[in-house]
């Protein structure tokens, strides 16, 4: 996969919500040049998904079905 820029501590406790509804991603000091799938693989493990949950997670961030080669890469970095 192709590198770009990815949080490395992407949970729920690094999410601000403000009154009108506005989400914020907080905590950057991990950041850098890696692969997308590991803010996946972080936020699943880190936030505690079970299977379904993440399946959910997965379809939400294609935005529909994803690949076969996307669900693998993605749960990969579980």
């Amino acid at each position: 996969a192709k590198r770009c820029l990815t949080h490395n501590d992407f949970f729920s406790l690094n999410f601000l919500i403000d009154e009108a509804d506005k989400m914020y991603l907080i905590d950057w000091e991990y950041s850098g040049m890696s692969d997308y799938a590991s803010d996946f693989g972080t936020f699943v493990v880190c936030c505690e998904l079970d299977r379904a949950e993440a399946e959910q997670a997965l379809a939400f961030y294609f935005g529909g079905t994803p690949s076969p080669e996307q669900r693998r890469h993605n749960l990969a970095h579980v």
